[in-house]
């Protein structure tokens, strides 16, 4: 139940960063993303301390991460997120979680299970159900004359 709880806060906390982001997208966002970065750090800083001391090839890999699997892409959603809306802003990193099972049993083997399919299948059916009137008005030509 506890965990449960915690993945709650961890969408709502989600949610509340991407109408944020998007209430400012005519101001800087960096400021926006750098402090909740920080107070992650800040958050997780005990835990560095919970088991052995990370040597210099545990500390390498923690910078890989930190700058190309959470600092890149944050400031690129911190840019995209002035183009689209926040429901948008929210639906489509929802991606991301739903390829991670495909990538596993693309390069390791390991098949998700039906339960997670059917989860993946609902994020990509609301994603693409969302995308569908912004694409045909997209395809539709313009008359020229104003309503």
């Amino acid at each position: 139940m506890f965990g449960d709880l915690i993945a709650v806060a961890s969408g709502m906390g989600f949610a509340g960063l991407t109408l944020t982001l998007r209430m400012h997208k005519n101001a800087s966002t960096f400021e926006s993303l750098f402090l909740g970065n920080a107070l992650t750090a800040l958050i997780g800083l005990p835990f560095l301390f919970a088991g052995p001391a990370p040597g210099s090839a545990d500390w390498l890999r923690l910078g890989v991460l930190g700058v190309f699997q959470l600092g890149l892409p944050y400031v690129i959603y911190g840019i995209a997120i002035r183009y689209v809306t926040a429901l948008e802003g929210s639906l489509i990193p929802m991606l991301e979680p739903v390829l991670n099972p495909i990538w596993v049993a693309l390069f390791i083997g390991e098949l998700p299970s039906g339960f997670a399919v059917a989860g993946g299948l609902v994020v990509v059916a609301a994603v693409i159900w969302h995308s569908l009137p912004a694409l045909s008005a997209k395809r539709r030509p313009s008359t020229g004359r104003t309503a």
